[in-house]
């Protein structure tokens, strides 16, 4: 048995639908106060929005949904991390902590999985009414 190819524009689809909520969440995360309670429901949205990419990633290649959807929340959550690095290094902050980051990609990942597995699920077929 051999192992799907990866389809890197499925991908790459992917993590932008997942980009495209987290950017404005982070945004949004940046103008809280330090210490609000809100960031929980922030980052719920920002998991909401890898979930997405994944499904979009799975769906696109469904012979392996889950690898792809969970390569689509990997690489967004790499390109936030980079982002978040660059601008941390400039404003001369220190780098996020390695155990934060390696727990963020851990979620990441399986919230992409999560995606691809709804990815596979069949729309009701129209019968009538119950």
């Amino acid at each position: 048995m051999t192992a799907a190819p990866v389809y890197w524009r499925a991908v790459g689809v992917g993590a932008a639908v997942a980009l495209a909520v987290a950017l404005p969440v982070i945004v949004a995360g940046q103008a809280l106060p330090r210490g609000s309670s809100l960031v929980v429901v922030l980052y719920l949205v920002l998991l909401a929005g890898l979930v997405a990419g994944g499904r979009v990633a799975g769906r696109r290649r469904p012979d392996a949904p889950l690898t792809h959807g969970a390569l689509a929340a990997l690489a967004a959550t790499a390109t936030l991390l980079a982002a978040i690095v660059l601008v941390r290094r400039v404003a001369g902050e220190s780098a996020p902590n390695v155990v934060a980051v390696m727990f963020n990609l851990l979620m990441s990942a399986s919230a992409g999985i999560l995606g691809g597995l709804l990815s596979t699920r069949k729309a009701p077929a129209p019968g009538p009414p119950a």
